[in-house]
C-alpha cells in the first residue's frame, strides 16, 4: 500500500494506506473494541503518522478528553491548536449565527417571513438542520438554516415541542430584526440577542406609522 498509516496484519507484515491519497478505498474508518482495548490510543498513532506525513488539519470531536495529551504534544511542537470544552459552566458561546450578515444582502422577495409561505420541516429538526448544511447544488438558504438551529434550541429537538407556522413566521422576523440590530453594532449575533429581541416583541406596546399595534396581542402571547 501507499506510506501513510502503518499497522501489521495477522500475518506480522505490514499494512500501508494513505486515506489522504486513496479516498476510493480507505476515505471511513471504523473502529470498534471493548473498553481498555486501546481504540482512542490506536488512533493518536494513525493522526501522529498523518500529521508526520501530511501535516494535516484535523478536527477531534470527543466526550472524555481522550485527545487531549495529543492536542498538548502538538502544540509544544509548534503546531496550531485550539482546544474548545464545552461543558455545564464553561460559559463557552458557539457562533450558530455568524452567517447573520447574509441574510441583509438578500433581497426581501427572498425573506420568507410570511407563516403561510413557509416552507414545511420535516418531522426530525435535527435531520433538516444535517440536510441543509449538506450543499446540493441548490442556493444556500441562510434564513432557513437559522431557523433550524434556533428551533432546536427552543425546541431541544423534542417533537412535541414542535411550533406552530405562525410561531415560525414571528421567529423568522425576530431573526432578520436582530441581524440588521447587531449588523448597525459591528459585532456577531448570538443567541442571546436573538433571545433579548424576543423578549422585546412580547413587551412593545408601540404603533405602527399607519396606526395600529405593531405586534399583535396573539403573536406577542406566543
Amino acid at each position: 500500500g501507499k506510506p501513510g498509516i502503518t499497522f501489521f496484519n495477522r500475518g506480522g507484515g505490514p499494512l500501508h494506506f494513505d486515506p489522504l491519497k486513496d479516498r476510493k478505498n480507505s476515505a471511513h474508518l471504523l473502529l470498534f473494541g471493548p473498553t481498555g482495548a486501546g481504540k482512542s490510543a490506536t488512533l493518536c498513532v494513525a493522526l501522529c503518522q498523518m500529521l508526520a506525513m501530511h501535516r494535516s488539519r484535523l478536527v477531534l470531536v470527543e466526550s472524555g478528553n481522550s485527545f487531549g495529551l495529543l492536542a498538548d504534544y502538538c502544540r509544544s511542537l509548534g503546531l496550531t491548536v485550539n482546544k474548545v470544552g464545552i461543558y455545564p459552566g464553561s460559559g463557552v458561546s458557539l457562533p450558530v449565527f455568524a452567517d447573520s450578515h447574509l441574510i441583509l444582502t438578500l433581497p426581501p422577495e427572498q425573506l420568507v417571513l410570511d407563516e403561510n409561505q413557509l416552507p414545511e420541516l420535516g418531522e426530525d429538526v435535527a435531520d433538516e438542520l444535517i440536510k441543509n448544511g449538506v450543499p446540493d447544488g441548490d442556493k444556500r438558504d441562510v434564513l432557513g438554516e437559522m431557523e433550524i438551529a434556533a428551533i432546536l434550541m427552543i425546541t431541544g429537538g423534542e417533537r412535541e415541542e414542535k411550533l406552530s407556522r405562525a410561531d415560525r413566521g414571528l421567529l423568522r422576523r425576530a431573526l432578520v430584526i436582530t441581524a440588521r440590530r447587531v449588523y448597525e453594532e459591528k459585532r456577531q449575533m448570538l443567541p442571546s440577542d436573538l433571545k433579548a429581541t424576543m423578549e422585546n416583541i412580547a413587551t412593545d406596546m408601540s404603533q405602527k406609522p399607519g396606526g395600529g399595534p405593531r405586534w399583535h396581542t396573539k403573536m406577542q402571547a406566543r
